[in-house]
């Protein structure tokens, strides 16, 4: 296995770029979809590690030489992934199928999951704008004490997040709280809904 040096693919073709706070690494992707993947494993807690474009590998197919690069190597819960992000259209002809059939013996052997994810699973109802939102709060600290004083403030415990807002200022406190809050976990949230209309607890 060769490792890869992601570059820019052709003068048409955009590469777009990320921060991971699991790496403490600057990380490059090829497309949208790769980059709001990365978003949803950078905040998936089961995720203990992950990096793209991780390596290079040549494989037959008959006698017929490829080479491949996996999209992403991902640590689950203790297992090894290697996943390729492909939008589900391109994932229903003959030829991708047997090349992901060929790929999955060859790094079974080498002790790897091989996974194909869609948008199917990237993209569900409006998470993956919210987490793209989000994303840019984990560069912050954890607001902590700010947290305990909404905590103290309030009788209750929930809210959607534009009510919240709205009453931040009131209590001497930053409408920005919620997202920095619900980046670092210390409200929870259904992230599938609109980002106003999401209910945060804490």
């Amino acid at each position: 296995m060769e490792n890869r040096k992601l570059v820019k693919q052709s003068p048409v073709r955009s590469s777009y770029f990320g921060y991971s706070t699991k790496a403490a690494s600057v990380m490059a992707f090829e497309s949208t979809l790769e980059e709001d993947y990365y978003h949803l494993l950078e905040f998936d807690e089961s995720v203990q590690y992950f990096r793209p474009q991780p390596f290079t590998q040549a494989y037959l197919i008959g006698q017929k030489r490829h080479v491949y690069t996996p999209d992403f190597q991902v640590v689950q819960d203790g297992v090894a992934y290697l996943d390729e992000v492909k939008p589900f259209r391109k994932t229903l002809c003959h030829e991708f199928q047997r090349k992901v059939r060929r790929l999955t013996k060859l790094f079974s052997d080498d002790g790897f999951h091989f996974r194909v994810i869609t948008e199917r699973e990237i993209h569900l109802n409006h998470r993956h704008h919210n987490l793209r939102y989000l994303r840019p709060n984990l560069g912050f600290s954890a607001p902590l004490e700010e947290v305990e004083r909404l905590r103290e403030a309030l009788p209750f415990r929930q809210s959607t997040v534009l009510a919240l807002q709205e009453m931040l200022p009131g209590l001497g406190l930053s409408p920005c709280l919620v997202g920095r809050a619900v980046a670092h976990r210390l409200m929870q949230a259904d992230l599938t809904q609109p980002w106003p209309d999401v209910v945060v607890s804490w």
